[in-house]
């Protein structure tokens, strides 16, 4: 008797938040006009803006604050739909998965205060936005850090992985196999990888 949303781009609301509140609530650097202003022109002539936001711990970064925000962020979301109701007497559940909606509602919305620009696609999934780390592990910690028990409805967790030109198939296949079981015993539940 259950129903559920796919909630999109999590990775976005979280990295939006952590700019608001670092920049604007503890630093005192930005104003929200001059935010506002900075998103209606997608950053053009805001670049300095543009600049301090770049600054702000992201989500998948290594930092634990965004982890934070994204728990709080999930135990809202949880608690707020498992309380409705469905038609059926069944309850709400919330899932962070994009089945691809994550580009066409980019290409709808304008900029974010996390530094997307207008029409670029979300993140999707629970997926941390490109360039929040070079490196793999800070992404699977920030991911397998939230509480998969939140998300009853599933989760998707997006890895794209460019293998070394001067590696081996057998290496190429022992890194991968690494990052899958350290992923796993981090306390991941779902991986999605596409080898290119």
């Amino acid at each position: 008797n259950t129903s559920g949303v796919a909630l999109v781009s999590i990775s976005d609301v979280i990295d939006s938040l952590m700019v608001i509140k670092k920049l604007i609530y503890e630093q005192n650097r930005l104003d929200f006009s001059t935010l506002l202003a900075a998103l209606a022109a997608d950053f053009e002539g805001y670049e300095e803006v543009a600049r301090m936001i770049a600054r702000v711990p992201k989500f998948g970064s290594g930092e634990e604050e965004p982890i934070t925000m994204g728990r709080d962020i999930m135990d809202y979301c949880y608690d707020y739909y498992t309380a409705q109701e469905n038609y059926r007497g069944g309850k709400y559940q919330p899932g962070y998965y994009s089945n691809s909606y994550h580009v066409g509602f980019g290409m709808l919305s304008g900029a974010l205060p996390s530094g997307r620009k207008k029409g670029k696609s979300f993140t999707p999934g629970l997926s941390p936005a490109p360039g929040a780390s070079d490196n793999m592990l800070d992404n699977m910690h920030a991911v397998a850090s939230l509480d998969r028990f939140k998300m009853p409805l599933n989760l998707s967790f997006n890895i794209k992985l460019v293998p070394h030109p001067g590696d081996s198939h057998a290496r190429t296949l022992d890194i991968f196999s690494g990052y899958v079981q350290s992923y796993f015993e981090l306390g991941g539940m779902q991986w999605q990888c596409n080898m290119i």
